[in-house]
């Protein structure tokens, strides 16, 4: 089956039996929901996609091998980190049977297990140009069907489902069309070979796509991201200093307005009374008292909610649990995995940020620089704003973050 056909099929099956996210809450169905909930279809496809890839792979050289790469070590000890937590969660437990610890494990081995099969297919698949170029078809199919059947309800009136949470059309699809596109386009120039002017032309292409992937992947407090991810994409790429600051100066200047709001949006958030708001500070306070209770091990999983509920009794406790995260990366890991998951964490990004500019300037070729650099500032970006602004299920442990960020390392 040809890539563009597979892409179209699995787009209908993941639309028609994968659209909505199971109820957060009730008795008989909390596992299921814990095993399921945050899967967004994107997600799946994604996955699936890779995992057939793999399998055709695997069988044709009858053989397995795990992937060599500087993230491995860095990758161990997260799960390390991730086990001595939920020891930890065991041994002082503190739920009742319905809650009981496996329960509340399910999502962080989960999203962890996920995120790891991401990185191992991406670093086995990926062997050639070729292949590189078919999932890149296959993503633009499948992004492009999802973008289109959102569209398609927002036109009959059914609305965009979170919209608060980020999940509207060009989040969902939108950003990784544009990051594919811009892939694609570069892989296809080697094969082409295209004039020496046109391949100037192309280049330019490919940096204002990567660049618009920053601007429509932000969340709610994604400015910084968006900031760092431009100065990396500008600082290895090689344009001369009058189109490159002609380019940034182009791309700043629509967002101008938008941080001429950000005064008034804070006065917002602490003169009113708004929920998140609250919630995320009392969040945030008692996660440091946790942590100062037991900074080596860690408070462990399973336990976090209860604290919860000590200083938010109007919650419910399905929705105490689940929704618990600390709007710090590193604090919400340092909580749950205690210092070892800490460091691992820490580890992990700066092998990464290390790797990728050590060796970037090494690459050559134009096209395959601007490939690399695209990805590496978008997973920079993005580890770096939501390190400071959001739990860490948004960088390493979001299995599409896992996508660009395997894709980048290799």
């Amino acid at each position: 089956m040809k890539p563009l056909e597979f892409g179209i099929i699995l787009t209908i099956l993941v639309v028609v039996f994968f659209q909505e996210e199971p109820t957060v809450g009730g008795d008989s169905s909390i596992i299921f929901e814990k095993l399921f909930w945050k899967f967004r279809p994107v997600d799946i496809m994604i996955l699936v996609i890779l995992w057939a890839l793999l399998l055709r792979d695997t069988f044709a050289r009858k053989s397995i091998k795990l992937p060599n790469t500087v993230l491995n070590k860095p990758i161990l000890g997260l799960i390390l980190a991730i086990l001595q937590g939920t020891i930890v969660g065991i041994i002082k437990r503190e739920t009742s049977t319905r809650t009981g610890i496996a329960v509340l494990a399910i999502d962080e081995w989960k999203n962890l297990f996920v995120g790891i099969l991401f990185f191992f297919i991406f670093t086995r698949v990926i062997s050639n140009k070729q292949k590189l170029i078919r999932i890149a078809w296959s993503f633009i199919v499948m992004a492009t069907g999802m973008a289109g059947y959102r569209l398609i309800l927002y036109i009959m009136g059914h609305g965009l489902k979170g919209t608060a949470r980020g999940y509207i059309i060009v989040q969902e699809g939108g950003y990784i069309y544009m990051l594919c596109l811009a892939l694609l386009l570069t892989c296809s120039l080697v094969f082409f070979r295209p004039k020496k002017r046109m391949e100037r032309f192309y280049l330019y292409i490919a940096i204002i796509l990567f660049s618009m992937v920053l601007f429509l992947s932000f969340r709610r407090n994604g400015w910084l991201m968006v900031i760092i991810g431009l100065a990396i994409i500008f600082h290895f790429l090689p344009l001369r200093k009058k189109v490159r600051y002609g380019i940034l100066l182009l791309l700043l200047l629509p967002s101008a307005k938008l941080f001429m709001t950000v005064p008034a949006n804070i006065n917002q958030y602490f003169t009113e009374n708004i929920f998140s708001v609250g919630v995320h500070i009392c969040d945030l306070e008692d996660a440091w008292e946790a942590v100062k209770e037991d900074p080596i091990l860690g408070y462990g999983l399973g336990r976090v909610y209860k604290r919860r509920l000590s200083y938010m009794p109007w919650l419910h406790t399905n929705l105490a649990e689940q929704a618990y995260f600390v709007h710090n990366a590193f604090l919400h890991t340092w909580l749950k995995f205690g210092i070892l998951g800490l460091i691992c964490y820490i580890w992990l990004f700066y092998t990464f940020f290390q790797y990728g500019f050590k060796n970037i300037k090494l690459i050559s070729n134009n096209y395959h620089r601007s490939i690399a650099v695209g990805f590496f500032a978008f997973v920079v970006g993005k580890v770096i704003g939501a390190s400071w602004f959001g739990p860490p299920e948004y960088i390493f442990f979001k299995k599409s973050i896992l996508i660009f960020f395997s894709m980048a390392i290799v």
